[in-house]
């Protein structure tokens, strides 16, 4: 082969990973921006053309954590979007498992797992009014459990099918030796279903905690009082009638990315573990 079509075949070897550089860059350009506003002054906010200030400051963090509120918003919002993450989960899991074994044993599980993709192509705004009604009737509104009782309404259907899809991949066999030896239904998910599970467990969580940590509308509608309310409806209070602070909006959701990257970073070490538990001996 000649020189040219060495270099040829390198350079077509190299183009995919080259496009996905490029790819990843354009979609971090806005994260970035937000970063490098969070740190620049009130000065210089609309002064500088750069992406990042000559000049750093942390005024804009000091003015978003010496409001009271926002820390309390944030509280919520973790106190919140990890209940959801944990209900989801148990119901998920439990959810999951009895689609994927008594499928063939139960008659309309099938009909139930369309329906459940079926309810994922309705838009938030078609069952957000219906939902206000039904809480504002059960005078449940204003609440953390208000939140705690919808959001895993829309983060569930998605979850039981992954956690399906999860335990459909494990072998019945396990299951059958945890049955010889004494386990009931219940031990047998517990002690083997949940360990070897633990990439569809962690899955299940990031995808709870993460629409809940972020989650805007249903908290706009839902919560009336100030304090429960959660972090993207306090990202309100720097928007006035003539004024916009930018600069505290972009370091309110710089902190905002930090409870996301922690919990990714925890969770995300079970997708890997659990890939390499269990075995069946023959």
């Amino acid at each position: 082969m000649s020189v040219a079509g060495k270099v040829l075949k390198k350079a077509i070897s190299i183009a995919p990973y080259l496009l996905l550089i490029i790819m990843l860059g354009v979609s971090m350009l806005p994260l970035i921006s937000m970063l490098g506003i969070s740190f620049r002054t009130d000065e210089t906010i609309w002064a500088t053309r750069g992406i990042f200030p000559t000049e750093p400051s942390i005024e804009f963090y000091h003015r978003v954590l010496s409001d009271i509120r926002m820390v309390r918003y944030f509280g919520n919002s973790f106190y919140v979007a990890l209940t959801t993450s944990l209900v989801t989960l148990v119901m998920a899991l439990f959810g999951g498992y009895a689609m994927a074994r008594f499928r063939r044993k139960v008659p309309g599980i099938r009909f139930f797992i369309t329906f459940i993709l079926m309810i994922q192509m309705f838009p938030t705004m078609q069952i957000i009014i219906p939902l206000f009604i039904n809480f504002a009737e059960l005078g449940i509104m204003n609440t953390w459990y208000t939140l705690m009782l919808a959001y895993p309404a829309f983060t569930l259907p998605m979850s039981l099918l992954m956690m399906n899809s999860f335990i459909e991949g494990i072998p019945t066999d396990i299951e059958e030796a945890g049955r010889i030896d004494g386990c009931n239904r219940f031990q047998v998910i517990t002690k083997i279903v949940f360990p070897i599970a633990k990439p569809g467990i962690a899955s299940v969580m990031i995808l709870a905690f993460n629409h809940a940590w972020n989650e805007f509308l249903i908290a706009l509608l839902l919560i009336r009082t100030d304090s429960y309310r959660t972090i993207p409806i306090g990202l309100h209070n720097f928007v006035q009638e003539n004024h916009t602070d930018w600069g505290a909006i972009m370091a309110a959701s710089t902190l905002m990315l930090i409870p996301i990257l922690l919990f990714l970073n925890i969770v995300q070490k079970h997708i890997v573990s659990g890939l390499t538990m269990g075995a069946v001996k023959g």
